[in-house]
């Protein structure tokens, strides 16, 4: 009875075995949903329920009130950094780095498994056969080719995972701060496009008041009818510059919407008050010793990167050297498959064993080769990071020096312009001006103004190109 029980097991194992050798493991595939509007054009909508965002840290509100002081600018780099693809793929490479570290590091761990065999050896000679004949099932709980690590090559490649899991978190908190600084341009020139667009079309009302007022003093013989030309032409020009900024200001906010998951910013329905120019930033940028640019995170990325690749060279000259492998398991073994499980059918078996390498046509060697030339690529890709983060940091200080020296001429100007217009008032109002002229200086007037709000928006901008020159140092100016 026990025999034909164990028989009977068996049995049921091997059709359960073969039941589930039709079964497929792939996961059913679904097309995943559009991650853009329905339709072109819908994305201009503004009555779709906003996403939930994510928390920003204290440093990345900080870079965003110096640069805006609207509310609406930290909702929507929370709604960026939920639903941008770009940093959601940095995201998922982490998860990916830490699920091969953890793949790696199960390595160095030997690995206990089930095996049932039932192996025949049969020989045509009836000699041989009698003698080294097999017909023997075994069922058995022990490890299979266990590496011994003698010359690192498992630590070596654990040692490679482990950088480049290091290298993708730093990447993904160097893209984080990349996709901040990235919504708050996009924001600062979407509003920028809104005050062009009030301050075209106050050029334009200017400029048909005094055509209209040119016409009155023609029809009055105050002026020759060649006088209006060159005043209808300048109208002309002022509603085309309307019109185009009109077309830029939705590209603006057109790329706004794209960065943020499709969530239209609604434009102010007045032109936006002058705000002043950003923050000073310390002084001591100028001196910073290239040796901080090594906090920099894309700076840290490259160098984890530098490291994998100098771990795998360990990896690859261990392969010249024995592999030391061991084998060994315990179980029962019968020469008949019902007797199996029967009493008395003890199995143990231990298999050291041990491989070197004498001819390969190379191969050894030209994975040697190939990871030594590994790691010189990434030793020049993070000397041309470290270059990079130099240049930026020089050349966005150069650009705020200049920009500084820049805005103080204008708002020289734009005093001036003041001045003049109100001048030019008092003395239309006594009787004595050309209202043609005082119009006219209001028009100066207005460039200036358009001038200064520019050099403004190019500090902010320079703000957030040092926010991200110096993301990742261990310094307040980095926000």
């Amino acid at each position: 009875m026990p025999s034909l029980a164990a028989s009977i097991t068996c049995q049921l194992l091997l059709m359960s075995l073969l039941s589930l050798s039709g079964c497929s493991l792939i996961p059913d595939y679904q097309r995943p949903p559009l991650p853009v509007p329905a339709h072109q054009g819908l994305w201009q909508r503004q009555d779709a329920a906003p996403a939930a965002g994510v928390d920003l840290s204290p440093d990345e509100r900080q870079l965003l009130a110096a640069v805006s002081a609207e509310a609406l600018l930290p909702e929507l780099v929370g709604q960026a950094l939920a639903g941008n693809r770009d940093y959601r793929i940095t995201q998922l490479r982490v998860e990916q780095a830490r699920a091969q570290l953890g793949a790696r590091q199960a390595d160095r761990w030997p690995t206990l498994g089930l095996a049932v065999q039932r192996p025949r050896q049969r020989f045509a000679d009836q000699a041989l056969d009698e003698r080294y004949q097999q017909d023997l099932a075994t069922a058995t709980l022990g490890v299979d080719a266990f590496e011994l690590d003698f010359f690192g090559r498992v630590a070596s490649l654990g040692e490679e995972a482990r950088h480049q899991l290091l290298a993708s978190g730093y990447g993904q908190q160097a893209a984080r701060g990349a996709l901040v600084a990235e919504v708050a341009r996009l924001f600062l020139l979407a509003r920028e496009a809104d005050a062009q667009v009030f301050s075209a079309q106050a050029m334009a009302a200017l400029s048909d008041e005094l055509v209209q007022r040119t016409r009155a003093r023609i029809a009055a013989g105050d002026l020759a009818p060649a006088a209006l030309e060159p005043l209808t032409q300048a109208a002309l020009d002022a509603r085309q510059l309307e019109q185009q900024r009109l077309s830029q200001r939705t590209q603006a906010y057109g790329a706004l919407a794209w960065v943020t998951g499709y969530r239209l910013a609604p434009s102010p329905s007045a032109a936006p008050a002058p705000a002043g120019p950003p923050p000073e930033l310390p002084g001591e940028l100028a001196d910073l010793p290239s040796s901080r640019l090594l906090e920099r995170l894309d700076v840290r990325a490259a160098e984890e990167r530098l490291q994998a690749a100098n771990a795998s060279i360990g990896a690859a000259r261990a392969a010249f050297f024995p592999s030391i492998r061991l084998s060994t398991a315990v179980g029962l073994a019968s020469p008949q498959l019902q007797d199996l499980f029967s009493a008395g059918q003890g199995l143990r078996l231990l298999t050291p064993s041990l491989s070197l390498p004498l001819f390969d046509g190379g191969r050894n060697q030209a994975n040697l080769d190939a990871a030594r030339t590994a790691r010189d690529l990434a030793l020049a890709a993070y000397e041309r990071t470290l270059q990079d983060a130099f240049r930026e940091l020089a050349d966005g200080l150069e650009e705020r020096r200049l920009l500084l020296a820049q805005r103080q001429t204008l708002a020289a100007q734009l005093q001036l312009s003041q001045a003049r217009r109100q001048r030019l008032a008092r003395q239309w109002q006594a009787g004595a001006g050309d209202p043609g002229a005082s119009l006219q200086t209001g028009l100066d007037g207005l460039r200036a103004g358009e001038a200064l709000r520019q050099t403004d928006q190019a500090l902010r901008l320079n703000r957030l190109r040092l926010y991200r020159a110096l993301h990742g140092l261990d310094h307040p100016s980095a926000t």
